[in-house]
């Protein structure tokens, strides 16, 4: 898949600290988290995948983020991935995702962000915004605090011709979900993030 080009963009303070702090507290103890992608040196975080819809209170605070950080872009919103840190010896491995945006918004504790050669100290509230840049979170020894982080992977609206050729037939069959799922999930796009 062709790389997508996004101009890496980072914002302190995109969710006010008191309500990011909330969502922490109330993610931290009502999704039911299981174990994160493991590395060669074995577990690194917990994780929860959920679909856009899923979850109002977390579709809103991406919504705000992205008009935060990029007023007027629209994106078709692929995923989300919640990681939980539950403190510094969680990490996650350098990696990078191929032809996707991602947003990443922070809760609970700060942690470096490793995003290309550059790193982000990502405050409760904070938020960013980057393209297909390796990226990962180093453990953290003096960090004894919970983090979530909530990552978003998008597409942008102009580059959708770059996940599927026009040219190309897709038989609605070879849909996962078939028509219903994909009906929903539009409507849920069109709904949440698209102005």
């Amino acid at each position: 898949m062709r790389t997508l080009k996004c101009k890496t963009t980072f914002q302190k303070g995109v969710i006010e600290k008191k309500d990011a702090r909330r969502l922490y507290v109330k993610l931290r103890e009502n999704i039911e988290w299981e174990e994160g992608i493991r590395s060669k040196k074995g577990f690194t975080r917990l994780a929860k995948a959920l679909a856009p819809g899923v979850n109002k209170e977390i579709d809103d605070v991406i919504k705000s983020a992205l008009e935060a950080l990029i007023p007027g872009k629209r994106y078709y919103i692929m995923g989300i991935y919640l990681n939980y840190y539950k403190d510094g010896q969680c990490w996650t491995p350098n990696h990078k995702h191929e032809g996707t945006h991602q947003l990443v918004i922070s809760l609970g504790a700060t942690r470096t962000l490793c995003v290309g050669k550059k790193d982000y100290e990502m405050e409760n509230g904070d938020a960013i915004v980057f393209g297909s840049s390796i990226h990962g979170i180093p453990k953290d020894d003096s960090q004894r605090r919970g983090r979530i982080s909530i990552a978003t992977f998008m597409i942008p609206e102009e580059n959708m011709d770059v996940v599927r050729n026009p040219s190309e037939e897709v038989q609605e069959e070879e849909l996962p979900g078939g028509d219903e799922l994909l009906d929903l999930q539009q409507a849920i796009i069109q709904s949440l993030y698209l102005k």
